[in-house]
Formats: structure tokens, sequence, C-alpha cells
């Protein structure tokens, strides 16, 4: 008999199913489409992919999947039948002809809030089937709910944890069933006693996301979702939904409590508040318990190293060790956060964290994503930076693939640096597919995207991939002022100031909005209002200076402007770094047609990482047509 899997199973099912083609793959099986040759119906078999399949072992799996087979209810997707062949475990559900609720969040974002509850109901119901009978699904998600003629059908029950061996199963082997967006905090740790309380962390996850778009807590990383998780507070939903009544965010919020003791105790009493009916909130009285699940988290967050290590975020099924150093570990999820700031403090902290985590470990992959990530971003933010970390994110970036061909994020920075810096689009389209293939649900990879459909001037493309990336991360501030980046280029203003507005509300230090918002208003030639948000600026980092300069020089105070340029001359002359784009800029608004080449050209030489934009960017549009704009477009490689 052949080693390969698939052909194991092909032959030793040929008299009873005749498998067709490939449906999907997750971090725990592979589905195919099968025909049931005595039933004549199709039918979908699920294969656990053979690490999980060593790690349950044939006996338990069977051994479990006859409890799960006896779940009979009108919201569960039945089991037909399961087996064991020469180590390959599978199982056989119905194939269900629609569409499951993660490809509906994907299409419509967010759903109306009338069907999202009844979605949510439904799930609540068959959750309270199974728990009943002693099975906690583990797994719930947009990906695990199948919609057929819009009703809800719970997946997966197959690989659920029965409330008999509960600590005997997965968990009992290093390996973590679930994925992080919607991983209860006491399943994200580890815990043996897990029980119903975590499948409903799991459905207000999902009802959130519904709701809002996205998932209560995300990241650029599965460790930093994953520290989220744990230790933050959700945004209450209503601050992105004002409609939602009160009754169904306070349902969500009660069953997102950090402690399962503060959520409700079952899926009927979820199920009555989301109606409508009193919130159960669970043993408040038990502030012991809770208080050390928080104080703990601090130290918890250091168990994820043995508990999850680098979780790939292409790895969304199951959890595996790939570092036994805590401390390595300790410093990468604050290198995540130092990095989420995007500022110059930021920059240098991330870097210096994630360099230590990778001298602690050097087999650690994810530490070299993240500084790969730091060092390639930090650098497009203009600190000066490019000359020296552009060479270390590349090795960084090798450094990761080398040791994790899977890491999701590596895909992305590579896609970043391909685009922005090197200027080969069609490997950086390559890149990001690839990363959206291993994980569809970060952000990140939709963000940068972006880029490449600027580049090669397909904008509304570009607002698409924002518009996703928005949705993934909703509250985003670099994500919001990126997609009004975009609207800026296409030339929708009001838009593109609306979602301006939405990010300066949430945080009005936000000096990136700021400075785009600067130039939306010098766009509708509203100078007095240019000139109003350009005061925020005035003591910003030098990379936003230009926008202030060229504010003056656009709305008639060339001296200004004029100071600028000298300054920078002064600073090249003292061999410090100059933004040869802002410089471009400055000079456009002083209509200095030869400067700007100038200043274009050494934005060239220098790699400057806004180049993708030139054939874009309205501040040029009076130079489209000069020979030696033309040219800058050739050497960047620009349509």
């Amino acid at each position: 008999m052949t080693s390969d899997p698939l052909s194991r199973l092909s032959a030793a099912l040929a008299d009873r199913y005749r498998i067709e083609r490939e449906l999907g793959a997750g971090g725990m099986a592979t589905v195919y489409l099968a025909h049931d040759l005595k039933h004549e119906r199709q039918v979908a078999i699920k294969v656990l992919r053979t690490d999980v399949a060593n790690a349950i072992g044939a006996q338990r799996f069977l051994t479990e999947i006859r409890t799960t087979a006896n779940l009979q209810h009108p919201h569960i997707l039945p089991l037909f039948d399961s087996g064991a062949v020469d180590g390959v475990l599978f199982y056989v559900m119905p194939f269900v002809d629609g569409e499951s609720l993660r490809e509906r969040i994907t299409r419509e974002s967010r759903i109306p809030i009338a069907d999202a509850v009844r979605i949510a109901g439904e799930v609540a119901r068959a959750l309270d089937h199974a728990h009943r009978n002693g099975v906690v699904h583990r797994d719930i998600k947009p990906a695990n709910i199948l919609l057929r003629d819009g009703q809800a059908l719970v997946a997966d029950f197959g690989i659920a944890l029965t409330g008999t061996t509960v600590g005997g199963r997965v968990t009992g082997t290093g390996m973590s069933i679930g994925t992080p967006h919607y991983m209860s905090p006491e399943q994200a740790i580890g815990q043996h006693d897990i029980d119903a309380r975590s499948d409903l962390y799991s459905l207000a996850a999902t009802l959130y996301e519904m709701l809002t778009g996205a998932p209560p807590f995300t990241g650029e990383t599965a460790q930093a979702i994953v520290a989220k998780v744990i230790t933050e507070k959700a945004v209450p939903p209503s601050r992105i939904r004002p409609d939602l009544p009160r009754h169904v965010e306070s349902t969500i919020l009660t069953a997102l409590e950090k402690d399962p003791a503060d959520r409700m105790p079952s899926a009927a009493s979820f199920l009555g508040a989301l109606e409508g009916g009193p919130t159960h909130l669970g043993r408040r009285a038990r502030r012991g318990r809770r208080a050390a699940l928080v104080i703990g988290s601090i130290i918890l967050v250091a168990l994820i190293a043995i508990r999850i290590g680098p979780w790939s975020s292409a790895r969304r099924g199951t959890l595996r060790p790939v570092t036994a150093d805590t401390a390595a570990q300790r410093l990468v999820a604050m290198a995540d956060n130092d990095f989420s700031r995007r500022d110059s403090t930021g920059c240098d902290r991330a870097i210096a964290r994630y360099s230590e985590a990778t001298e602690k470990d050097s087999m650690f992959a994810a530490a070299y994503a993240g500084l790969a990530q730091a060092r390639a971003v930090c650098s497009a933010f203009g600190y000066g930076r490019t000359r020296i970390e552009l060479p270390l994110a590349k090795i960084a970036i090798g450094n990761a693939l080398r040791l994790d061909t899977t890491l999701a994020n590596a895909y992305t920075t590579r896609g970043f640096v391909d685009v922005t810096f090197d200027h080969d689009y069609p490997a950086g389209e390559r890149d990001f597919r690839r990363a959206i293939t291993l994980d569809s649900t970060q952000s990140t990879p939709w963000l940068y995207r972006a880029w490449y459909y600027v580049a090669i001037n397909k904008l509304d493309s570009a607002i698409g991939s924002l518009r996703k990336a928005k949705a993934l991360a909703p509250v985003s501030n670099i994500v919001g002022t990126r997609l009004a980046t975009v609207l800026y280029l296409k030339g929708d203003q009001v838009t593109a100031e609306v979602e301006l507005r939405e990010v300066l509300a949430r945080d009005s230090t936000d000096e990136n909005a700021r400075a785009q918002l600067v130039m939306v208003e010098l766009e509708n030639a509203r100078c007095a209002d240019a000139l109003k948000e350009a005061r925020w600026l005035t003591h910003s980092a030098s990379i936003l200076a230009g926008h202030v300069a060229a504010a003056q020089a656009r709305c008639g105070n060339t001296a200004v402007a004029r100071a600028y340029v000298s300054a920078a001359a002064a600073r090249a002359h003292a061999g410090r770094d100059v933004d040869s784009w802002e410089l471009a800029v400055v000079h456009a608004g002083l209509a200095d047609t030869n400067d700007v080449m100038v200043a274009l050209n050494q934005a060239s030489i220098d790699r400057h990482p806004l180049l993708f934009q030139l054939g874009a960017e309205p501040v040029f549009r009076a130079y489209r047509n000069d020979p030696r704009y033309r040219d800058l477009m050739r050497r960047a490689r620009l349509p």
C-alpha cells in the first residue's frame, strides 16, 4: 500500500466512498468532497492531520467520536461515519451546499443585527444540547458554522472534547485545539478543566464579529492576540454598531468575561439573555478567583511559550511549542506591543527586544519574523533607518522562513519589502497571496497588499483590500489612516476625511492621521482648515514637518516653506538624513519644478518607500508628463 495518507484512505474506502476533490484545509484537518456509493449522495470526509492523529490516538478518537455521533439536533451537522485506516483518522459528514458563516462575514463584513442574533441563538441551542450530553465543542468560530438556507449548522463536533475526558485529550500532549481570536482565556493558557462556558466565550466572540466585522481581539501575531485575550477588555460593540440593543451587548460582554465564573452558567442562559431575558452574571462574588486570573495573567503570558511558542498564524487549529525559553517568549510579546505604537521609541524598543529574543533562542522563528517586520516597517516610517535596517530585515525574513515556512507574517513582511523598497510587484503579490492563504484573519497582509494595488494603478482594488483590513481591525488607527490615504490618492477627499475624522475621534494625538488630513484639506482647497490642522504637527517628527511646510507653501506663506528647504539643505550638508519625498512635496507647493525633480531623483536613489505612489500622488499631477517624471516612474517599475 502507498505511503500517501490520502491514497491509503481512498483505497481503503473504495467500496464505500469515491473521493473526488479537496474542499479545504485547516490547522487540524483536510476536507474532501466524496460520493457515498451506497446512498448515492455527496458527503464531506474530514481527514485529521498526521501529527494531530498521532497525538490523539486512534482508539481515543474512535471512543470519543461515538459520543459526538449521538448528538441529534437540527442545528448540529450530523456524523455519518468515522474510522481509522493505517493511522489515518477520518469522519464523514453531510456535504452542505451553502456557505460558512466565515464566508458570509467576508462578503458582508457586518451582518444585520436581527440575522446575527438569530444565528447566534441557533448555535446556542446546538451547544445547549451538546453540553447537556457531556460534549464541549472547543472550537466555535465562523468557519465551523455552516449556513444552509440561512439556518446555522454547527460543524466539527467530531473533534470536540467530551466532558468525561477533559484534560486527557489533546491538551495532555502539549497541544491546544482552538483559534486565537475565539479562544477563551482558560483555553488559551492550556487549562485542563475546560467546560461549557469556554464555548460561550467563543460564541460571544463570533457574535461580536458578526456585528462589528472583526473579532473582539486582533493583533499582528497570534501571541499578541492571545495576550489581549488574557489581559484586555473588549471594546463594547455598540461603539461600532450604535444601534445595537443594550441587552445584546450585555450578553456579549458577559460571555466575554475573563473568569468563567463571571459568565453565564449555560448555553440556555446565554440564549435567554440574548432574547431579552435577564443576564445571569455568574458568581461575581468570587472575586478572589477572578483577581487571581487577572494577576496571574502576567505570568501566564510567559507560560504561553510552553503552550504555544511562536504560534504561526497559519496553524489556526493547533498549537505546538517551538521554544522552551519563556524569557524569549515574553520579550516577543512585549516587542509586539512596542511595534504596534509605530513611533520612533516603539520601533527602537521592539527591535531591541526581538533581537534579544533571537539571542536567547536562535531557533525562535516568530522572533525573527517580528524583527523583520519591525526593521522593514520602521524604515518606511522614515526614521533614517533604511540603509542600515533594510538589509538586516531581509536577513531576518530569511531566518524566519528557513525555520518555519508557514509563518504568514514573514511572507507579509517580505511582500512589504518587495513593493515598497524593491519595486518587485509580482513578487509582492505572490507573498501577500501566500500570507492570506495561510491566514486570512490577520489585517496586516490586507493592509500592505493595498500598496501593491496602488503601484499597479488599481486603486479600487487597493480600497477593497483596506476595507477588508478594516473589517478585521475596525479600531486600528493605521488601517483607518491608510484607507484614507488611498481614497485621497483616488480623489475621493470627502470619504477620506470621514475616515480620518473617525481615527482622530478615537485618538486626537495620531499625527499620521492629522498629516494626511492636512493633505486632504489642501486638495479640497480649504487652506484655513489645512493650516489649522498643520499647527498640530509643528513639533512633530521630521517625517511630518514637510506637510506643515507644504501647507504653508500652497496657502501662500512661502517663507515657512523656504525655511524648511534651507534647513533640509543644511542637514544634507552636515551628512544628516533628509526625507527627499517630503522635500519634493514642499517644492511642489512652491511650484519649483526643477527642484521637485531633483528631490524625487534623490528619493529614487534613497529607495524611498513611497515611490510606488508616483503614479497616483495628487501633489505631483502637474509633473506627470515631464520626461524626467516618466523616467522616475520607469525606474520604479510603475505602469
